[in-house]
């Protein structure tokens, strides 16, 4: 009686024992550079997340402001405090940055040494929770700003480049 063994690779007359080694660390590491990209595409997008966020919280305080100034024959608030705003901290976790230049704060500069603004600066500290009065210093890079008396809303890498 011929018996055939169900296990036997076809013409090579030995016993099929599986995945080798080689084989089992090759889908591995596919898996892990894989996993490895989607982590990095996923922060990617969550940074942008925040900085769009950001955006649209300094336009909400600019409109804010407007209303203050508004409202108070054109006298800009001393702080953001005197807002009626539920939140003023930005999606890092720190406190968006209020400078009343007609009170003799500093105003941040350009690449040029102009100043950014007249009136006031705006800005979210970003990623790094650090500034500078330059938004050419290495601490300002990644700062979200208001920037020409409110014609610009968004990131000093942006700003730098327009006209």
């Amino acid at each position: 009686m011929l018996v055939v063994n169900a296990f036997n690779s076809i013409g090579s007359g030995r016993a099929c024992r599986g995945y080798t080694l080689v084989q089992l660390l090759t889908v591995l590491i596919l898996i892990a550079v894989l996993a490895g990209m989607a982590i990095a595409s996923y922060r990617m997008y969550v940074e942008r997340a925040r900085v769009s966020q950001a955006i649209g919280e300094l336009g909400q305080l600019e409109i804010a402001i407007e209303q203050f100034s508004t409202n108070n024959d054109g006298d800009l608030p001393i702080a953001l405090a005197v807002l009626a705003v539920a939140d003023t901290t930005d999606p890092w976790g720190t406190t968006y940055q209020y400078v009343n230049i007609s009170l003799g704060g500093a105003p941040r500069t350009d690449q040029a040494g102009v100043a950014v603004n007249t009136d006031y600066d705006l800005f979210s500290m970003g990623q790094d929770m650090s500034t500078g009065l330059s938004l050419t210093a290495t601490a300002s890079e990644d700062d979200i700003i208001r920037g020409n008396n409110g014609g610009y809303l968004g990131p000093v890498a942006d700003y730098s480049r327009l006209p």
